[in-house]
C-alpha cells in the first residue's frame, strides 16, 4: 500500500521522546523523525488503519533504536578511553625525544668548539709544511736548472735529456747525426725547461764567461720551435686537432714571437686549398674561411686576431692577383675597376658577418682600399678623361650624322632652317647624362669618404661643360642665324622656337639629374654642394640669356609683322564705311592677314614651348599685339558703322588671341572691345556708358583718347557734352 502520511500532533509523547532522543545524539543530519514513520506505517497498518497496533509498532521501535544508541555510547566512550592513552604515551615519548635532542645538541657544540682548537693550531702546520714544499720544489727546480745550464756550458758533452734528442752534434759520440722525434710529455718538459733556462741565461748576459753557453742555448732554443713548427704542420696534415692545440699552447709560451709562424703555416696551408674550392675566387675565399673558423677557435686561445690575419692574407694574396689579372685584360678598366671594387667590399662584409669579425665601416672600407690601392691614387682624373673623350666622340658622330657642312657659312641659312629642328636631340643628352650618371655611380663606391663630394662635383661639371656649355650652347649658336632680320621683308621664320623647346627639354634632364643623382652624393660637404649650385645656375643663366635674346628677336619680328600688316593692308576708309557697305563685310582684310599670320606663330609656340616659357612667351606675345592694336586703332576717325566695322575685327583679333590661353591676355581684348563702344553709341548715351562696367574703373584720359576718334567729335554739341 502506498506510504501514509501522518498528523504528528496526535503523537506528543512519542515526539517527545524522539526530540530527548535527538537531544542526546541523534541529530538532524543523522536522524529523520518524518522519514522513520512514513518508513515503518506501510508495515504496521495492513488493510486497515488501526492506531493502537501502530502505536505498538512504534514503541517497540523506538525501544529498538534506544537500544543501539546505548551500545553506540558505550563504543565511544571505549574509543575515548583508547585515545586518550595513546596521547599520553605520545606526549611522554615526545618529551623523551626532545631531551635527547638538547643533550646531542650540546655534545655537537662541545665537539665543535674541539675541532676549531685543532684547527687553530693545524693551520700553522699545514702553512708550514706547504712553505717547505714550495721551497723544496723550488731548489729542486733549482737543482735542475743549474744542470742543464751547466750542461749547456759543457761543450764537450750532450745535453741532458730531453734536449740530447734535439742537439744534433757530430763531432760528440753517440750522435749520428739523426733528430728523433719527441713525445708529448718530452716536448713539454722541454719547452718548461728552456723557458728557464733562457730566463738565467738573459740575468748572466753581461758576462763573458757563459757567451757560449748563451750561443747554444740559442742553437737548442731554435731547434725546439722549429720542432714544435713541424710538428704542428704535420698534425695540421692529418688534421689531428688536439696535438695542435697542445703545441699551439706549448710554442706561445716558449716564444710568443715565433707562435705567429703556426699562424703563417696554417694560412699557407689552407690557401693552397682555393683552386680546389670553387671557380668564383670571392666565393672560394668566404668558404675557405667558414671552414678554418672552427680550427681557429679551438686550436687558439684568441681566434679573432688569427682570423684576421687570415683575411689580411687572402686579400693581400689571392684576391689582389685575381685583381691585377681581370684589370690588364679588360678594355672597359673604369667599369671594371667598378665591378672588382663592388665584389671586393661584398666579400669583406661576408667575412665580416661570417668570421664576426666586428669591424665597422671604415675598417672594412680600408681593407678594401688595400687591394686596389695602386689603381685608385688617380682614378678621378681618368674618369674626367675618359668622359671627355666619350662626350667628344658622341658630339662628333653626332654633327658628322647631320652633316653640318654649312654651318660657319654666311650661305646657309636655307639650310640652317631645316637643320635647326636636329641640332638638338634627347637621344644624345640621355646618352651623355647616362655616362654621366655610370661615372658617378662609379665614383660613389671607389672614391674615399673624404673625397667622395669633390670628386661627384668635378664629375657633373664635365656633364656641364660637355653638354650645357659645348652642346647646347653651339646649337644656340648656330640657330642665332636663321633669326628673322630686323628690318622684315617677308613674314618672320619662327625656326628658332623649335630649338627652345628642345634646349628646355635637355634642360630639364639636366635638373633632374642634379637633383635625384648629384645632390645626395654632395649633400655631407656643404662648400662643395655651394660650389656645384653656383656652378649649374651660372651655366643655365648663360642658355636663358642666349635663349631669351633669342625669343625676344622672334617675338618683335612677330610684333613688326602685325604692323607691317596693319599698316600695308589697312584701308583707311574701312572705318568709315557706310549702312550699305557694312552687310558685305565680315572683317577686314587686314584683320584676316593678321590672325591668320598669328594663328600660325601662337600653333609654333604652342607645339615648341611648355610650361612656364609658353606661359611667360603667350603673355608678352599677348601684351605686345594689344599695344600695336590700341596704337593702329588710334591712328584712324573712325564712324558709327565704321566702328562697327571695328568691333567685326576685334571679335576676330580676341577669338585669335584666345588660341594663347592667357586670362590677362583675355581680360585686355575684352576691356578693349568695351572701349570701343564709346565709338558707337549716339553721344546722347557717352555718359551713362562710361559709368557703367569696366569703362567705369578706366582711365579717362583713355576714354577721351577714344572719344576723340569718332568722326562726329568735331561736331559742336559733342564739344559741349564733352567739357560737361
Amino acid at each position: 500500500s502506498p506510504p501514509l502520511h501522518l498528523n504528528m500532533d496526535i503523537f506528543d509523547d512519542v515526539d517527545g521522546d524522539c526530540e530527548g532522543g535527538r537531544r542526546k545524539g541523534f541529530g538532524d543530519g543523522d536522524f529523520n523523525v518524518e522519514e522513520f514513520v512514513n518508513t515503518l506505517s506501510p508495515y504496521a497498518t495492513e488493510d486497515n488503519f488501526n492506531a493502537n497496533s501502530l502505536l505498538t509498532h512504534f514503541e517497540s521501535e523506538i525501544e529498538h533504536l534506544w537500544q543501539e544508541h546505548d551500545m553506540v555510547n558505550t563504543l565511544v566512550g571505549q574509543l575515548e578511553l583508547a585515545c586518550t592513552s595513546n596521547e599520553d604515551e605520545h606526549l611522554r615519548t615526545l618529551q623523551e625525544a626532545q631531551g635527547d635532542i638538547k643533550e646531542s645538541i650540546d655534545t655537537l657544540q662541545s665537539l665543535g668548539a674541539g675541532i676549531s682548537q685543532i684547527s687553530v693550531k693545524v693551520v700553522p702546520v699545514g702553512d708550514q709544511l706547504e712553505g717547505t714544499k714550495l721551497r723544496r720544489d723550488r731548489a729542486m727546480d733549482a737543482s735542475v736548472i743549474a744542470k742543464h745550464f751547466t750542461a749547456f756550458g759543457n761543450s764537450s758533452e750532450r745535453l741532458l735529456p730531453p734536449f740530447h734528442i734535439i742537439e744534433t752534434r757530430s763531432d760528440l759520440p753517440g750522435d749520428d747525426g739523426n733528430v728523433e722525434q719527441l713525445t708529448d710529455e718530452e716536448l713539454e718538459e722541454a719547452v718548461t725547461i728552456m723557458q728557464k733556462v733562457k730566463y738565467l741565461s738573459a740575468e748572466l748576459t753581461s758576462s763573458r764567461k757563459y757567451m757560449a753557453t748563451h750561443t747554444r742555448i740559442a742553437k737548442v732554443n731554435k731547434k725546439l720551435e722549429e720542432f714544435c713548427i713541424d710538428k704542428f704542420q704535420k698534425a695540421l696534415i692529418l688534421d689531428n686537432m688536439e696535438t695542435m692545440k697542445h703545441v699551439s699552447r706549448l710554442l706561445h709560451s716558449l716564444s710568443p714571437k715565433i707562435h705567429t709562424k703556426l699562424v703563417d703555416v696554417l694560412v699557407e696551408h689552407m690557401v693552397s686549398k682555393i683552386p680546389f674550392l670553387h671557380d668564383n675566387i670571392f666565393y672560394a675565399c668566404v668558404q675557405l674561411c667558414e671552414q678554418i673558423q672552427d680550427l681557429v677557435v679551438e686550436v687558439f686561445e684568441q681566434p679573432l686576431p688569427i682570423m684576421l690575419i687570415m683575411v689580411n692574407v687572402l686579400l693581400k694574396g689571392c684576391i689582389t692577383d685575381y685583381v691585377r689579372e681581370e684589370l690588364e685584360k679588360s678594355e672597359e678598366r673604369l667599369e671594371t675597376l667598378y665591378i672588382l671594387f663592388t665584389k671586393v667590399s661584398k666579400t669583406i662584409g661576408k667575412f665580416n658577418s661570417v668570421l664576426k669579425l666586428q669591424l665597422d665601416d671604415n675598417e672594412q672600407a680600408r681593407l678594401c682600399r688595400t687591394v686596389f690601392q695602386q689603381y685608385t691614387h688617380d682614378y678621378i682624373d681618368q674618369e674626367i678623361l675618359n668622359l671627355q673623350e666619350s662626350y667628344s666622340v658622341h658630339l662628333r658622330d653626332f654633327y658628322e650624322a647631320i652633316n653640318p657642312e654649312n654651318l660657319g657659312k654666311k650661305g646657309g641659312e636655307e639650310n640652317i632652317e631645316d637643320m635647326i629642328p636636329l641640332l638638338v636631340e634627347s637621344t644624345l643628352s640621355a646618352t651623355l647624362i647616362y655616362e654621366n650618371n655610370n661615372a658617378l655611380i662609379r665614383c660613389k663606391v671607389i672614391a674615399p669618404a673624404p673625397r667622395t663630394a669633390e670628386w661627384c662635383f668635378r664629375i657633373f661639371v664635365k656633364l656641364l661643360d660637355g653638354m650645357c656649355e659645348e652642346y647646347l650652347r653651339t646649337a644656340i649658336k648656330v640657330a642665332t642665324k636663321s633669326l628673322p632680320p630686323k628690318k622684315l621683308k617677308a613674314p618672320p621664320s619662327l625656326v628658332f622656337l623649335t630649338l627652345v623647346g628642345n634646349c628646355n627639354s635637355n634642360v630639364f634632364l639636366v635638373q633632374k639629374h642634379f637633383q635625384e643623382v648629384v645632390a645626395p652624393l654632395i649633400a655631407d660637404d656643404d662648400g662643395v654642394r655651394s660650389a656645384c649650385i653656383r656652378r649649374k645656375n651660372e651655366v643655365m643663366l648663360k642658355l636663358e640669356e642666349d635663349l631669351t635674346r633669342g625669343l625676344t628677336r622672334c617675338t618683335d619680328a612677330v610684333v613688326e609683322w602685325v604692323k607691317h600688316l596693319l599698316a600695308t593692308k589697312q584701308d583707311k576708309h574701312e572705318f568709315k564705311a557706310s549702312e550699305s557697305s557694312l552687310s558685305m563685310l565680315q572683317c577686314t582684310k587686314a584683320c584676316s592677314a593678321v590672325t591668320l599670320f598669328l594663328s600660325s606663330c601662337f600653333q609654333q609656340i604652342i607645339m615648341a614651348l611648355n610650361g612656364k616659357n609658353e606661359t611667360k612667351l603667350c603673355r608678352y606675345l599677348g601684351c605686345a599685339i594689344h599695344n600695336v592694336l590700341i596704337s593702329h586703332i588710334t591712328q584712324h576717325v573712325i564712324s558709327k558703322h565704321g566702328a562697327i566695322v571695328l568691333k567685326q575685327d576685334l571679335v576676330a583679333y580676341s577669338t585669335c588671341l584666345k588660341r594663347l590661353h592667357d586670362p590677362f591676355v583675355d581680360e585686355l581684348m575684352t576691356t578693349l572691345m568695351e572701349l570701343c563702344q564709346v565709338l558707337i553709341v549716339p553721344h546722347e548715351s557717352l555718359d551713362q556708358l562710361c559709368g557703367e562696367g569696366r569703362l567705369a574703373s578706366m582711365p579717362k584720359t583713355m576714354i577721351d583718347t577714344f572719344l576723340h576718334l569718332r568722326a562726329d567729335s568735331k561736331n559742336s554739341k559733342f564739344r559741349e557734352l564733352m567739357k560737361m
